[in-house]
């Protein structure tokens, strides 16, 4: 899908001059490994066995956090319900780490790798970009480093991911079912045309 997306960025900006493409950069990541983990969070045996799987990695329980170390990420999705990223070639060995760990603990985990688009947007106009689809409040009294949300782009169904910036430029993960990535990718393309697209 990488071609036909960067394709559709050029040709939409064809006519226009003077821009210096920094402001927001786009590109479709190369797949990473995910897994949806469940369990129930106020759960003590749950929680330590499952940073044990994660090589001592603690899930977030704060709403809308995330931990990270090294190529390893936790999102919170949810009161009982968390996303593991890492390479898509450690997917595997990190599950079975996990479902090792977890053995006669009340969860399930789930590789979900192949379900997801992974979008990375980054530069000054990400926040102005995103604002335009959606309700959240993009501010960076809102949304700040480390914060996952849910919400919608447009019509289609998100989880954003801030990996890093301050209150100007930032980095965001996008992640959107694949049957919706092109929408999506046409709709942030549409929303920071004034930008300048890089990819």
């Amino acid at each position: 899908m990488a071609n036909p997306i960067a394709r559709g960025a050029l040709e939409t900006q064809a006519h226009l001059k003077d821009i210096d493409y920094t402001a927001f950069k786009a590109e479709e990541r190369a797949i990473t490994g995910k897994i949806n983990l469940r369990g129930k969070s106020d759960d003590r045996a749950f929680a330590a066995a499952a940073a044990r799987g994660l090589g001592d990695l603690f899930l977030p329980m704060e709403p809308t956090s995330s931990t990270a170390r090294d190529d390893l990420a936790v999102l919170w999705l949810g009161p009982d319900e968390w996303m593991i990223t890492c390479p898509q070639e450690k997917s595997e060995s990190t599950l079975s780490a996990l479902e090792e760990a977890l053995s006669g603990v009340h969860h399930s985990a789930v590789e979900v790798s192949d379900n997801f688009t992974v979008f990375r947007v980054s530069g000054t106009g990400v926040r102005r970009a995103l604002s335009k689809l959606g309700t959240l409040d993009f501010h960076p009294r809102g949304f700040r480093p480390g914060d996952v949300v849910q919400t919608p782009l447009g019509k289609a169904d998100t989880i954003l991911h801030l990996v890093e910036g301050d209150d100007d430029a930032i980095t965001v993960d996008v992640y959107v079912r694949r049957s919706f990535a092109a929408y999506v990718w046409m709709a942030m393309d549409n929303a920071a045309i004034e930008f300048g697209v890089a990819v």
